[in-house]
């Protein structure tokens, strides 16, 4: 669990920075989407409830998403 935290806790690459950021886009819109009054098609919000769930998992695979650093290796 420590492993995850610092991971968390490091810099994250500027590319995976803007993935999360589509991430967030897709769950905004999926939101929206998923809130349609009840006058429009059903299929409206499915999609929007598919961007939303396909948003939080994008945000969370780059939250974790760090720069690679040496660790040390362990004895034989």
């Amino acid at each position: 669990m420590r492993h995850l935290w610092d991971r968390l806790n490091s810099p994250t690459p500027a590319f995976w920075r803007k993935v999360r950021k589509v991430g967030a886009a897709c769950t905004a819109v999926g939101a929206a989407m998923s809130a349609a009054p009840a006058g429009v098609h059903a299929w409206v919000s499915l999609v929007g409830g598919y961007l939303t769930v396909a948003g939080g998992v994008t945000i969370a695979l780059a939250s974790i998403t760090c720069t690679d650093t040496p660790t040390a290796q362990q004895p034989s």
